[in-house]
């Protein structure tokens, strides 16, 4: 459950702005080694954040997130959240509405709050898309960020992006940006495809499944791990109803087949109301 919470402050304007996640409420999703490795890293980063800065070394505080539509950066984010005991917020779609000016000026509303707290992640999701936005969130805050102190906390900022299958070469930590970290969460891999398809049919067996040939097929037709999750559910329904009880490679595959991207590309627009859209960029001031 999501509730809506008095950020940070207590003040109604930030209200409209940022939504509070209680801990409990967050999922633990399907990750594979590399991302797992890279958010231990950023906790362990967090954790000596005092021996750090006394060695002259700022902490990561400001966090790129990017990855196809649905491959899971919220998640991520929430579950780095959990692991590391923070409070957890992340942006509505109103702070990115209206002229350039009132985006900056909502923006401002939330650093200036988030500036002065600790212990917290605040999560900036990337509405671009849904809100036909001519910048993403991260233009927006990189005109921003260098303003404020967040190294108390941390700020991840999501970047859609369309690139499905990156690899962990594009992680790095850059110079010559805003931000202090840069982790790409990738589509689907073989050892999470297996995961996300298997705890979704626990109730079947699924030992004669080739994992190899599903995960071709999972890559090819560049399905993120939110498409996979609904296709492993509509196997799973569809089994139950018809007393499958052994589910093997053809019939995932048939399933596949029959699946249709854009069924699901649009699943956050979806949540979107059509008169919030506009065609807005910071530039435009």
């Amino acid at each position: 459950m999501i509730i809506v919470l008095s950020f940070f402050l207590g003040t109604n304007m930030i209200d409209k702005f940022v939504n509070y996640i209680e801990n409990q409420d967050l999922i633990t999703p399907v990750l594979d080694s590399e991302t797992l490795k890279y958010i231990d890293e950023v906790n362990t980063n967090f954790i000596e954040r005092d021996n750090l800065q006394h060695f002259g070394i700022n902490p990561f505080s400001k966090i790129l997130f990017s990855g196809q539509s649905g491959c899971g950066k919220n998640l991520v984010a929430g579950y780095l959240a959990k692991e590391m005991k923070l409070k957890f917020f992340k942006t509505k779609p109103e702070a990115f509405m209206g002229h350039p000016k009132d985006i900056f000026q909502n923006l401002r509303t939330i650093l200036d709050a988030a500036s002065q707290t600790n212990n917290y992640i605040l999560y900036v999701e990337d509405y671009s898309e849904g809100l036909n936005m001519y910048n993403k969130p991260k233009d927006w805050l990189q005109l921003l960020l260098n303003e404020y102190n967040l190294q108390h906390s941390i700020i991840i900022v999501e970047e859609t992006t369309v690139d499905y299958y990156n690899h962990f070469s594009d992680k790095v930590k850059h110079s010559n940006t805003i931000f202090d970290y840069h982790i790409v969460i990738p589509g689907p891999s073989r050892e999470t495809t297996e995961k996300i398809i298997k705890q979704k049919l626990l109730c079947f067996n699924t030992s004669n499944v080739d994992w190899e040939v599903i995960y071709s097929r999972v890559f090819t037709k560049r399905l993120s791990c939110l498409q996979l999750n609904k296709i492993s559910n509509e196997i799973g329904t569809y089994c139950l109803k018809n007393n499958i009880e052994n589910i093997d490679t053809q019939q995932l595959l048939d399933v596949m087949h029959h699946y249709r991207n854009s069924e699901w590309d649009n699943i956050r627009k979806d949540n979107i109301d059509e008169n919030m859209k506009t065609s807005i960029s910071p530039l435009n001031i």
